[in-house]
């Protein structure tokens, strides 16, 4: 179990199926109902980058 950094906490993804590791920033929505809405986090991954990935894919670490 990964422990938080800076109040983040620590996070496994997946993405075009790749594992991503990093740490979960935030959640956001991108849409409307009438087209409909995305669901996206956005991570810091490891190596300091910043990335998107869909919230379905979110993993968190620091759960027992």
């Amino acid at each position: 179990m990964r422990e938080s950094r800076n109040g983040l906490r620590p996070i496994t993804a997946k993405q075009y199926n790749k594992e991503l590791k990093g740490y979960l920033i935030c959640f956001n929505q991108e849409g409307s109902l009438e087209d409909g809405i995305g669901l996206y986090a956005a991570i810091e991954l490891e190596d300091g980058s910043v990335t998107q990935v869909d919230a379905y894919n979110v993993k968190f670490e620091d759960i027992k």
